[in-house]
């Protein structure tokens, strides 16, 4: 590096094999990159053209190792990869990253989300991160501008993996929304644009209501549920109705679409949850007949579930308890 300002007009050439460079296999004194690289030059190729010969012999014998060149003209080092290069005072770009979702508050145990971006000419990246920026802290406010000069966003360093990926995790200990940008940064400072994303953390509630609690043949039962979604974002959420047969006996699944289905889980509703609150609106209604139920008491449930997930609640359940007499 020392000899740089003494010779304004070179281009310096180095590689990193060893022990002295790309060699010819079985010869450690003469370097093939080098050699190809100059039979190129002496072929009337310009320095463009020579770079890619030489690279593609090398990388025959040599595998994954980079040949690197170094411009003085304008300091910016050169990374061969492909068909030309990429050069090092161009900005590095995250080419794909991890999409935020929407998370169901878990109470006192935080969730850990898997952060991830892939960055194109890995080889020049040197660091990576991810910025957290909770809604309502640092400046930012819901439907404002998350990063700016005034915003303290919480850094994530991310760890280099193979294939130009770079991971790490962040907990989320409370619902709200959580702004993400990820960037990275090359060998000589060249900062990405940021890739952002959002993850929000919702609690949700539920309210279930009955019409009455003793029911005899020929009353009508009217079953009510509503909701509450604290996050400022649409949930999408599995919501099942639910109703327990007397002395343990089997579930019935109420659906909004086919009625209800004796023991199959079938949701009542799959979509998204607006955010806001509302009150309890009845669902569902049926008169109970003169014969063909058993007496006893009946155990209502009302639950969201994670969509196409096993019973993943997200939130409490709700329940409400009924009795049919004769």
């Amino acid at each position: 590096a020392e000899y740089l300002s003494m010779t304004p007009d070179s281009v310096f050439i180095s590689t990193a094999a060893e022990p002295d460079g790309y060699t010819y296999p079985g010869n450690t004194h003469g370097d093939l990159f080098v050699a190809e690289f100059f039979s190129a030059i002496a072929s009337d190729k310009n320095v463009e053209e020579a770079f890619d010969m030489a690279y593609d012999s090398t990388k025959v014998l040599h595998g994954p190792q980079e040949p690197m060149l170094f411009d003085v003209s304008d300091n910016a080092p050169t990374m061969s990869v492909g068909s030309w290069t990429i050069r090092g005072d161009m900005a590095p770009v995250v080419i794909d990253y991890a999409e935020g979702t929407t998370l169901a508050d878990c109470g006192a145990t935080p969730t850990t989300i898997d952060l991830w971006l892939e960055a194109e000419d890995d080889v020049m990246v040197s660091q990576a991160y991810a910025l957290i920026m909770p809604s309502g802290i640092g400046g930012y406010e819901p439907g404002g501008e998350p990063f700016t000069g005034a915003s303290t966003p919480i850094p994530v360093s991310l760890h280099r993996q193979v294939g130009g990926y770079w991971t790490g995790t962040y907990s989320i200990a409370g619902p709200g929304n959580y702004e993400v940008a990820y960037y990275v940064m090359d060998n000589v400072g060249n900062i990405s644009e940021l890739a952002s994303t959002a993850w929000t953390m919702a609690t949700l509630e539920l309210e279930l209501e009955l019409n009455h609690y003793m029911f005899t043949p020929g009353d009508t039962v009217m079953v009510s549920v509503g909701y509450t979604n604290n996050s400022q974002t649409e949930v999408d959420v599995d919501f099942y109705l639910v109703v327990q047969l007397p002395n343990g006996g089997p579930l019935v699944f109420v659906s909004g679409f086919a009625g209800y289905t004796w023991g199959v889980a079938s949701p009542y509703y799959s979509g998204a949850l607006p955010p806001g609150h509302l009150d309890p609106t009845m669902l569902f209604t049926f008169t109970i007949p003169d014969a063909g139920l058993e007496t006893g008491q009946y155990r209502w449930f009302a639950a969201f579930v994670e969509p196409g997930s096993e019973y993943t609640f997200m939130g409490d359940p709700a329940e409400a308890w009924m009795s049919i007499g004769s």
